[in-house]
């Protein structure tokens, strides 16, 4: 029996020691795992991170485009107006110049105005029929699509067509002002001569016509000695 009992202990000892082991090894398994866990949770919120950050720039530069596209469209509008109080009061101004003053200026101001308008209609004209006829391909490209989709990419046809426009713009801006500043500088010298020559002449005759008493009728002449006696 007392044999026994060491032998027992030590199984007992050998059995500990197994378990003592298993157990720090599952310890050890348990850390891996947990540590891989966290490296791919540290992933997954980088991951997020990046999406949400990619989320955040993609909704920034659309706010941008936004406001840019909204600038524009103002700018265009203001040119417009703008324009159009130019071509009234040019012609309005026109109409008043004297027709057999410097006649070849004149037709060369008309001309230039008229070209100048031309312009500007045809480009008005161009971009209403080139935006409908892109719009019309749009949404019959886009008709089958989801409706998420189907927003997004109109978004994104919209905003090309408007950078395709305004791409144009300028260059019919440049023509279209350049005529217009000509024949606007040749009205200028029209009515600029015409005020001056015969308003000039018109008070030297008449001072002339205060001097000279053989230009005044009869009655002026007995009027004019009433007043002397």
């Amino acid at each position: 029996m007392r044999d026994e009992i060491p032998l027992q202990t030590g199984r007992r000892a050998i059995d500990l020691n197994d378990w003592t082991g298993k157990v720090n090894s599952d310890i050890k398994t348990l850390a891996r795992n947990i540590e891989a866990m966290s490296g791919g949770m540290k992933k997954i919120d980088a991951t997020h991170r990046i999406e949400a950050a990619r989320k955040q720039h993609e909704a920034q530069v659309a706010a941008i485009v936004q406001l840019a596209e909204k600038q524009n469209s103002h700018a265009h509008s203001y040119a417009n107006v703008v324009v159009g109080i130019g071509y009234a009061g040019f012609y309005a101004l026109w109409s008043l110049a004297e027709k057999g003053a410097y006649p070849s200026v004149r037709a060369f101001a008309g001309l230039a105005m008229a070209l100048s308008l031309v312009i500007f209609v045809a480009w008005e004209v161009f971009t209403m029929i080139y935006a409908t006829l892109q719009y019309q391909n749009v949404n019959k490209a886009l008709a089958k699509s989801d409706e998420g989709a189907t927003l997004a990419a109109w978004q994104r046809a919209s905003r090309q067509i408007s950078s395709r426009i305004d791409c144009l713009w300028i260059w019919q801006l440049i023509p279209a002002v350049l005529f217009a500043v000509a024949g606007a500088g040749a009205l200028l010298f029209i009515l600029r001569q015409s005020c001056t020559a015969p308003c000039w002449l018109e008070v030297s005759e008449s001072i002339a016509a205060c001097r000279d008493p053989v230009q005044l009728t009869p009655i002026e002449v007995f009027e004019a000695g009433r007043v002397e006696d």
